[in-house]
């Protein structure tokens, strides 16, 4: 399902001519946002302008299942060498693993008249699987967001199949915290020993 806003769905049931352009954010991983858009002008939406003097983008098609299948875009980038991105050309920047983790958002938004963004309805959504920068472009896959859902949570498992030893660094028990000392008295023997201990039967099995 498709979150539209008002004035975007009047647009459309109204049959009215509008423009069509991608909107493109990357959020690295650091925090640092990143908008562009393919159209010829800048294009300001949500109180966000995108672009349109950047990197040129060329992309794969999108396709939506129902259910759970991870799906991918395939994504070409083609930065100027004014692209910067912290201060250093894209293309130098990607090649020291800037993009390593980040998310994109492609967005399709609609313009009547132009440059007025009405709305735009989301196209995918993912992070950068694999990444490789060339010498004029990068070629990056994007995993869609529900490449999460195979993480395995939490990330270790206390169980009778315990990985760690007990009271190891991983394990975090200390030791002396569940030590007790005792003697034992006149009577024990080799399977059953007398002392002064008074916790309860099987607490040391």
């Amino acid at each position: 399902m498709k979150n539209v806003s008002g004035p975007l769905l009047a647009l459309m049931q109204g049959n009215n001519t509008f423009t069509l352009a991608d909107l493109y954010t990357i959020t690295l991983s650091g925090g640092t946002i990143l908008r562009y858009t393919d159209f010829d002008v800048d294009l300001v939406y949500g109180g966000n302008t995108f672009s349109a003097t950047g990197p040129v983008f060329k992309r794969g098609k999108t396709r939506e299942v129902i259910g759970l299948e991870v799906d991918t875009l395939d994504v070409e980038i083609y930065p100027k060498s004014n692209d910067l991105v912290a201060g250093v050309p894209m293309l130098a920047a990607v090649s020291s693993g800037a993009f390593d983790n980040a998310e994109l958002i492609l967005e399709r938004a609609y313009m009547e008249p132009v440059p007025t963004v009405v709305g735009t309805i989301r196209k995918f959504s993912g992070t950068f699987a694999d990444v490789d920068a060339g010498r004029s472009g990068i070629r990056a896959r994007i995993n869609s967001d529900a490449a999460k859902l195979q993480i395995q949570l939490p990330r270790n498992l206390y169980q009778a199949a315990c990985l760690h030893t007990l009271y190891d660094a991983d394990c975090g028990l200390n030791r002396a915290s569940f030590a007790v000392a005792s003697s034992a008295n006149t009577g024990s023997t080799a399977s059953s020993v007398i002392c002064g201990l008074s916790q309860a039967t099987a607490y040391f099995d």
